[in-house]
């Protein structure tokens, strides 16, 4: 199935917990936006990453060493008005195409060396904008912007940001048929207790167990409907 990550199908496929947060909809949004990135920029040529939604100066410095670049970042979903049952959303992404050229008009315009901002932002364009994927929805850039780096990068470098949405049902018959044996048998995660310790082994809040603590006012329950 689409979404799923490499040796971990048999293993979701017995896994409730698994089937519902490592697939469906939103993994296959950014699967098929990445297949789409990469086809048009290979990887060979293209320097590809996964930022986060406000990258740190640390992490514009380690994405810019590499030249050109293309970085890909979720923003989220904003539901849509005929939400109901269905959770109708936009799916929005925002991505990074960024080229390096020491002459500004060569960084705008390219050069016979390499591609320039008005040429990657007018590829990308061509590329996603009433792009449809099969068992998805339709993509549209909604905006195009020549990303304002200037505390973070020099003036050598320039990044077209362009946010993309993709319009989504997150609707999953897989996710549908996993759920009701997620509730049953109760959320089992595959991941060590926080502090490396278990929920039970932990101390009770304030040092005291609930059913040792004093009632509240110094009367019990009890005592108060006798009054």
């Amino acid at each position: 199935m689409s979404g799923s990550r490499p040796g971990e199908t048999d293993l979701a496929e017995r896994s409730p917990t698994l089937r519902l947060s490592q697939r469906g909809p939103l993994f296959d949004c950014r699967a098929a936006l990445k297949r789409r990135l990469e086809f048009a920029f290979p990887p060979r040529q293209f320097h590809h990453l996964t930022l986060p939604a406000r990258p740190s100066k640390p992490t514009w410095d380690r994405a810019l060493l590499t030249m050109p670049f293309i970085g890909l970042v979720w923003l989220g979903l904003t539901p849509s008005s005929n939400t109901g049952r269905v959770f109708h959303c936009d799916a929005g992404w925002l991505v990074y195409l960024g080229c390096k050229n020491q002459r500004p008009e060569h960084l705008l315009e390219g050069d016979p060396l390499g591609v320039g901002q008005l040429g990657l932002a007018g590829l990308a364009i061509a590329l996603l904008h009433g792009w449809s994927e099969q068992g998805l929805g339709s993509f549209w850039v909604k905006s195009v912007d020549n990303a304002a780096l200037q505390e973070f990068v020099n003036e050598e470098i320039g990044v077209v940001a362009l946010q993309v949405d993709c319009s989504l049902s997150v609707v999953d018959p897989d996710a549908a048929e996993a759920l009701p044996e997620f509730l049953r048998v109760g959320a089992q995660w595959d991941l060590p207790p926080i502090g490396g310790e278990k929920a039970k082994d932990l101390p009770p809040i304030g040092g005291q167990k609930a059913k040792d603590l004093p009632p509240i006012g110094g009367e019990t329950i009890e005592q108060v409907r006798q009054s």
